[in-house]
């Protein structure tokens, strides 16, 4: 992941890159709120947007829970902490939930979740 924030302020934009077997997923930029600024140990709760490609596509007699699209645009919301473990980088242990269309729309009210738990390691830019 990566993360920006000035010095003293409480919010700070960042974002990650996650993949597993079946997807990858990408959030470009989100605004997190740091209620404790500058301190080695920081709690976050942050939202942004995300992009989702599946791996495989689903077969049409079985389809799957992560829909037919290539690409799938959603919102996501973020809590975790960021621990400072040596100039300009941080491990970061996060909870995700992220909703996607599951059509071609992004606005479309045929929805489908996603939520995840990640543990990794960051910079500060």
């Amino acid at each position: 992941g990566w993360a920006y924030r000035k010095t003293g302020a409480v919010l700070e934009v960042g974002g990650h890159l996650a993949s597993s077997r079946q997807l990858t997923e990408v959030t470009p930029m989100a605004v997190r709120f740091v209620p404790l600024g500058d301190t080695r140990v920081r709690p976050f709760l942050g939202v942004g947007v995300s992009l989702l490609m599946p791996h495989t596509r689903p077969q049409p007699a079985a389809p799957d829970a992560l829909g037919s699209r290539v690409l799938q645009v959603g919102l996501e919301f973020s809590g975790g902490v960021g621990v400072e473990v040596g100039r300009g980088f941080f491990l970061s242990a996060e909870a995700r939930y992220q909703n996607f269309s599951a059509g071609g729309d992004p606005f479309s009210g045929n929805r489908q979740t996603l939520t995840s738990v990640f543990l990794g390691l960051g910079m500060r830019l």
